[in-house]
């Protein structure tokens, strides 16, 4: 799980700062090489192909519009003012500035969980995303989460927060340091539990350790 935005932003800076190394080094290495006499078809072609390998490709966007489609039924829709996208072969990042509006929906395309944020980084390859900055998730049943920092895993269905979590539901104000779940908040576990909530154990599954209640 991500610690902190800083963190991560400093992880994708680092992260691009690798690739221009890399890409940098077998520039020289192909200059140096090409201007050697000897060296055969074969080793250039292989050289080129090094250099393509390791290139990378910066983009910056304004006003942001994505859609997502995961297994051809549900999608997400992001929006943000401005995002910044690194890409190479091996991985993308995308920092999205806020505010950020994210709305999931269900099968029949309708609005199901939305969440609103400072900032967000995105890994397309994983479909995780690492929301910071008074995050705030309206989920189904009239429920609202709000923290300030929260790893979403798209694929999965999950989410997990390490600071102070607040859940407000129609009968409950749930106060805890740390949750685990389903973005649906239909299961959770939070911890260092207080406030006043009841447990309807036909709808959900909410949840603390003994020694914490």
């Amino acid at each position: 799980m991500h610690t902190s935005y800083q963190a991560l932003e400093t992880q994708a800076i680092e992260f691009l700062g690798l690739l221009k190394s890399n890409l940098l080094i077998w520039g020289f290495i192909l200059i140096f090489f090409i201007s050697c006499d000897g060296v055969s078809e074969h080793d250039r072609a292989a050289i080129q192909q090094a250099l393509a390998d390791s290139s990378f490709h910066n983009s910056e966007t304004w006003g942001v519009t994505m859609d997502l489609m995961e297994d051809g039924i549900r999608f997400v829709s992001i929006q943000s003012p401005y995002a910044v996208t690194t890409e190479s072969k091996d991985e993308s990042i995308t920092i999205l500035y806020g505010p950020v509006y994210i709305e999931v929906r269900d099968k029949d395309g309708n609005p199901e969980t939305c969440v609103s944020s400072g900032r967000a980084v995105y890994w397309s390859r994983t479909s995780e995303f690492y929301l910071d900055g008074n995050v705030v998730v309206d989920a189904p049943g009239n429920q609202k989460l709000t923290t300030q920092a929260l790893t979403w895993y798209q694929f999965r269905r999950e989410i997990e927060a390490e600071g102070l979590v607040t859940i407000v539901t129609p009968t409950d104000s749930i106060v805890g340091t740390g949750l685990k779940g389903d973005d649906r908040l239909e299961s959770y576990t939070i911890g260092k539990v207080s406030g006043s909530f009841t447990i309807d154990d036909s709808k959900k599954d909410s949840t603390a350790t003994d020694s914490e209640l």
